[in-house]
């Protein structure tokens, strides 16, 4: 399978690393940048999408305000990802978003963002080597019965995931970390890509099953 991973712009210094293209290809999958792509035409080519982290979204695409402490990426990459969601969503194919990735998903969805989780929340969702617990609301892809203990590096999230949007995933204080519209596309606020785990496992088959 071709995968397209978005993106790659020029003075952002945040795209997708190498460990999204080696989970990839542990599935038999190879993934492929697409910034400079017509999204119908990428649609056509490729076989699903897969949007990876990176910095924080324009709180204008989604009716926020900016933020001190936000770290933008160029408005470009926002544009491209979301004309990329709705052009593999119009075609059947699966969308996969990870960390940014999620949030991506739903604004293009018309969903909104939580600007800066420290105002909001003790845990802390910025430090990776803490990580925290997620609870599995309903029967996304790959959810398992009992809670998983995730990684975590980010310090925005989904406040309302959008239309069509089912949660099914969240963190002990409630911050949305999973969301998916059923058989077409999914995101998840932690790095599977950087965990060996069964769940993370069954959310990439899903994501390459189609």
């Amino acid at each position: 399978m071709r995968i397209a991973v978005g993106s790659r712009f020029a003075g952002d210094p945040s795209v997708p690393g190498p460990k999204y293209f080696q989970a990839l290809a542990r599935f038999g999958a190879h993934g492929e940048f697409v910034a400079a792509i017509d999204p119908q035409r990428a649609a056509r080519t490729y076989d699903a999408l897969l949007l990876g982290g990176g910095g924080d979204m324009n709180p204008r695409l989604w009716g926020g305000g900016a933020h001190p402490l936000s770290t933008p990426s160029p408005q470009a990459r926002d544009e491209s990802e979301i004309a990329l969601i709705h052009a593999f969503i119009a075609r059947g194919k699966r969308v996969l978003g990870v960390c940014r990735g999620i949030q991506v998903l739903a604004v293009a969805m018309g969903g909104t963002l939580t600007a800066h989780l420290p105002e909001t929340t003790d845990i802390d969702h910025e430090n990776e080597q803490a990580g925290h617990c997620v609870t599995f609301l309903c029967d996304g892809p790959g959810s398992p019965c009992a809670p998983l203990w995730v990684n975590s590096a980010h310090h925005q999230a989904v406040r309302t995931p959008g239309r069509g949007m089912k949660v099914f995933a969240v963190a002990p204080d409630g911050t949305i970390e999973g969301i998916f519209l059923p058989n077409i596309a999914l995101g998840v606020q932690w790095h599977p890509e950087r965990m060996d785990s069964h769940v993370c496992d069954s959310i990439w088959r899903w994501f390459l099953e189609k």
